[in-house]
């Protein structure tokens, strides 16, 4: 598990001065945007952590581990377009070990590329929203349902994760939570933090492929 924290710390005169863009309250001003940085830190993390502990070695311990790291198996480097006998074979080595086929999530081009592979055999009929992006989904004999195509910036590009997400979950020792700190002078002291990991459960029920260009 891994701790991700902020430490927020206004003055007295920066709280009393007047401010601009309509906002009313330092702290709590930088206590929202504090917030919006740990979400983005669990975020990049959840994708590409690299877990470290005592005795692997490692001087920065207590790192978790991203589907990069996580993600061991089924790791296939790959070259040129991508084509959908590299998609089929992930989505049947995925079936084959006990797993369902359910999400890629790949980067911006080739979400696009993919979706053009299967122009026909898209759904378009179920609209799917995952923060503001409308998803398209593959339909595949292998599959419970459809396979959901998830664009994702924090993924490189020429690089796809195919994904069982019902084996995959987001754990924690403790959630985030904030704390008033002892004042130090006139300044108003916060502590924003929590610990998380990821837990994917049968590694062969994903896969990772790269190299495409």
């Amino acid at each position: 598990a891994q701790t991700l924290s902020r430490t927020v710390e206004v003055s007295g005169v920066q709280e009393a001065i007047k401010k601009l863009g309509g906002i009313t309250s330092e702290i709590d001003y930088q206590i929202i945007q504090a917030m919006r940085q740990l979400a983005l830190e669990l975020e990049k993390t959840l994708v590409m952590g690299v877990k470290a502990q005592v005795g692997d070695g490692s001087s920065s311990f207590r790192t978790m581990g991203g589907l990069w790291a996580m993600v061991s198996t089924n790791r296939v480097a790959d070259s040129g377009s991508i084509d959908t006998d590299a998609i089929e074979t992930d989505i049947r080595s995925i079936w084959d070990a006990g797993g369902v086929p359910r999400a890629i999530v790949t980067s911006g081009k080739l979400a696009q590329d993919i979706s053009n592979l299967y122009a026909d055999r898209i759904r378009t009929d179920v609209q799917t929203s995952v923060g503001g992006v409308n998803i398209t989904s593959i339909i595949n004999p292998l599959g419970v349902g459809p396979i959901a195509i998830i664009p994702h910036r924090m993924v490189a590009d020429g690089e796809y994760y195919m994904l069982d997400t019902a084996r995959i979950v987001l754990g924690y020792l403790r959630p985030f939570v904030m704390k008033n700190l002892a004042d130090d002078g006139d300044a108003d002291k916060r502590w924003i933090g929590g610990d998380y990991t990821l837990q994917l459960m049968n590694d062969e029920a994903h896969a990772y492929r790269y190299g495409f260009s």
